[in-house]
């Protein structure tokens, strides 16, 4: 499998010029979606995937550009995707079916094979190749993928290297048996106070997932930091009550907050409005972004997350994000070396 190069653009300057993974999502013939925020991604419109070999669309949420990529991939029943690699973190999250992951280093080396069902979060491992199979026979099978692609491409103006590179990171990945097994959770203390850190490439059902306390983004808040495949692209989980809210904070670029369980609505405003935008006669820069299961919104800027209470729904008692956190010059972290342990 060969990714087309670069193409070659002409040398004039624009007012807002494209950066190479934007040409590159526009040259991939399939749908870019845009917004704060996209209520259900397992309704939005798909269009075939010729690169992949399923139907897809990108995603490119406000605030996101140039430091994460975001798109969602669906696999026909009993059907695959092409194989993949690519010089770039990701983050794979099932909103929709069951099936089987592949991965190798080498063209002709040995394979490992783990199943994924709905609610499944795992990390293939960078220039690893891997191809994903729907397990069933009459139901599509979609998934979500959050990158570092942005980034490492708007560094190297290079699709050739970035999908076609023959480096192995056996610092990475060295195919042992329990590589995939559910890992072990670290406790730590930060400027937040105690975290708990959980390093494991695999989590079987984000939605059933034991989360630690986090009374610091407010009472009943749990969650978890989740470090995956050797990847400085990291993330956490999060869970708050019914009729409760996650306190207001900022993000930088590139946040990307996936809800897994219940529905609700995020408050978002620029930090220029400060902490209290009603107070301070800035209501009308605060943005409205509702959601449900299967959702997703940008992270950017100050958010303030809200659960109903049970007077004013009738679904799930508890909201769950999966927040792919920023990927950002001040939220870097140091990869550990999952294939040495």
């Amino acid at each position: 499998m060969r990714a087309p190069t670069a193409s070659s653009e002409g040398t004039s300057v624009s007012a807002n010029p494209m950066s190479t993974y934007e040409r590159w999502i526009r040259d991939e013939g399939v749908p870019v979606i845009r917004g704060h925020g996209i209520q259900d991604l397992r309704d939005v419109e798909l269009g075939e995937w010729k690169r992949l070999g399923g139907k897809g669309a990108y995603i490119q949420l406000q605030g996101q550009e140039g430091f994460s990529g975001l798109y969602t991939v669906e696999i026909p029943p009993g059907g695959s995707l092409n194989v993949e690699k690519h010089m770039y973190d990701e983050l794979i999250y099932v909103l929709r079916g069951t099936g089987t992951t592949e991965i190798w280093s080498d063209k002709d080396g040995p394979r490992k094979t783990f199943e994924w069902q709905t609610g499944t979060l795992f990390a293939p491992p960078m220039n690893t190749y891997h191809k994903l199979y729907n397990a069933s026979g009459t139901e599509t099978a979609r998934l979500l993928g959050a990158t570092s692609a942005p980034l490492i491409m708007d560094v190297f103006h290079n699709t050739d290297f970035i999908f076609n590179s023959d480096f192995v990171f056996t610092d990475r990945y060295n195919g042992r048996d329990d590589y995939f097994n559910v890992g072990p959770r670290h406790q730590h203390t930060s400027s937040w106070g105690e975290i708990t850190t959980w390093e494991t490439n695999y989590i079987p059902d984000v939605r059933g997932t034991s989360l630690n306390s986090s009374e610091h983004f407010g009472e009943g808040n749990t969650a978890v930091n989740y470090d995956m495949s050797g990847n400085v692209y990291v993330g956490h989980m999060a869970e708050w009550p019914v009729g409760k809210y996650r306190k207001a904070h900022h993000h930088g670029g590139g946040a990307i907050l996936i809800i897994v369980r219940s529905e609700g609505y995020t408050l978002l405003w620029p930090p220029s409005c400060g902490l209290h935008p009603f107070q301070g006669g800035h209501e009308d820069e605060v943005v409205r972004v509702d959601w449900r299961e299967g959702g997703v919104r940008r992270g950017v800027g100050f958010t303030s997350t809200s659960t109903p209470d049970q007077s004013q729904r009738d679904s799930s008692p508890s909201a769950t994000e999966v927040t792919s956190l920023v990927l950002h010059s001040t939220t870097y972290r140091q990869p550990r070396a999952p294939a040495s342990a």
